[in-house]
């Protein structure tokens, strides 16, 4: 596990759209008729594998990732989310790792953001995040 040291004085500039990317998006769910946002799930786009491993920035006390949470399948998205959270918002955070089923990944803006829609799913801490 690699922990991040973050000054808590240190000037950080990140624009206003980096600082919250998914807000708004949260609570919308596959059969919600106004998520016409949402692409095919990865079976439905002919994925080969039935599972995917997915990554979740989250709160120290929580390993679980729910449905209709925001995830990327790259770990050095989430880490990098993850610092700017730490550095925007002053508070530790901590990647969370888990394999999940492809056909609950739904696409959405863009290659790399899915929307989990299944069963809430247990998660390995990866990445902790630290003030100092």
């Amino acid at each position: 596990m690699r922990v991040l040291w973050i000054n808590k004085s240190a000037q950080v500039s990140i624009p206003p759209t980096m600082r919250l990317p998914f807000q708004g998006l949260q609570y919308l769910t596959p059969g919600d008729p106004k998520a016409n946002y949402l692409g095919k799930s990865l079976a439905e786009k002919n994925y080969r594998h039935e599972f995917v491993t997915v990554y979740r920035v989250l709160p120290l006390d929580s390993r679980t990732i729910r449905s209709n949470f925001h995830v990327t399948r790259k770990r050095r998205t989430s880490e990098s989310f993850a610092n700017r959270y730490t550095a925007v918002r002053g508070r530790r955070c901590a990647v969370v790792r888990a394999v999940v089923k492809a056909q609950d990944l739904y696409n959405v803006e863009g290659a790399d953001h899915y929307v989990y829609a299944g069963d809430p799913v247990e998660g390995q801490k990866i990445y902790i995040t630290k003030l100092i």
